[in-house]
């Protein structure tokens, strides 16, 4: 699928993936925080609809820098 246009000289884009064998339908990527050392970008794992949502890895546009990218899931 298509994913937004990335000025990679202002943003990152960050994707979701599994290290398993469950679809990318599966995964949402609820937000992201900026912390002072890290940026954390949350997902959670969501089975209801996932049958109606495209094949593309799901994925966040987050500040571009330096900051180590944290994937957290959360409930």
């Amino acid at each position: 699928g298509e994913y937004p246009s990335v000025d990679f000289k202002k943003e990152r884009i960050v994707f979701v993936e599994s290290d398993s064998m469950l679809s990318n339908g599966f995964f949402q990527v609820a937000d992201y925080e900026d912390t002072p050392d890290k940026i954390i970008v949350r997902y959670r794992v969501n089975i209801f609809g996932a049958e109606k949502r495209d094949g593309r890895a799901p994925y966040i546009i987050i500040p571009f820098g330096d900051k180590k990218v944290a994937i957290e899931q959360i409930k």
